[in-house]
């Protein structure tokens, strides 16, 4: 039931007439967008890179850091992730068989709190694999979101269904990146696999948004030369 309201203001000459009544609260840094099936919350996290970033990881509204280190020793190497919460510096988590890593932070998952996508190029790979993992600051200590992709039926093209590495290692499509981009109000994680099939130099592009149980496929391209264009540039464009 609809209900209507007049308000006579003889002393200003003022008529108010509504139908409804909408209550907006405005928080600072906060907005909420339309994501088909979903709804995102969009912060003021900006899309950073590097191999020591200082973002916001645990929504207070101050600056933290999140860095991350290689060790190589006696053929052994493993990659390190530490955040810094304020003065405190927080757990670190590690992963073994790396090198070569660096960071991109953003917020994927649209709750405030900076989320950390790690990059590392895998040891035992000849085709140049990376490693491809999103982190995030949660009580204390790191947790990892699933790398599971859920299938999107309105786009035709052929969907991976996962960013794992030991898959990734074991088909004909190794991913060889992976970023964070802000498109139509909110962050997407954009991953790039080579086709090896179709060519050393052929790629898929895929953009998924942040679900609970996995990233949803938002978008799919292929794109041809990918090293001669120098195409990582632009779809990489946040990792430089």
């Amino acid at each position: 039931m609809i209900r209507k309201f007049v308000w006579n203001d003889k002393r200003n000459g003022v008529i108010l007439v509504g139908g409804m009544c909408i209550l907006l609260i405005i928080l600072k840094g906060m907005f909420t967008v339309s994501g088909g099936e979903r709804m995102y919350i969009q912060r003021d996290i900006p899309i950073a890179s590097g191999r020591e970033v200082l973002t916001d990881l645990d929504g207070d509204g101050e600056e933290d850091c999140v860095w991350v280190t290689d060790f190589w020793s006696d053929g052994d190497a493993f990659t390190q992730v530490v955040g810094r919460i304020g003065s405190e510096t927080g757990a670190a988590v590690n992963y073994d068989g790396y090198y070569s890593s660096m960071i991109v932070t953003g917020d994927l998952s649209g709750n405030g709190h900076a989320d950390v996508l790690l990059l590392n190029a895998d040891i035992a790979s000849n085709c140049g694999a990376t490693g491809i993992s999103v982190l995030h600051y949660e009580n204390g200590g790191w947790k990892e979101y699933s790398k599971q992709l859920i299938h999107n039926s309105s786009i035709s093209m052929e969907q991976p269904s996962d960013f794992d590495l030991e898959n990734s290692r074991n088909n004909s499509e190794p991913y060889i990146g992976a970023t964070i981009i802000e498109k139509d109000g909110k962050h997407l994680l954009r991953l790039i696999s080579l086709l090896r099939e179709e060519g050393e130099q052929t790629i898929r592009c895929v953009e998924a948004s942040y679900q609970e149980d996995g990233w949803f496929v938002e978008n799919v391209e292929i794109y041809e030369n990918y090293y001669t264009d120098k195409l990582c540039r632009t779809l990489l464009k946040n990792n430089y």
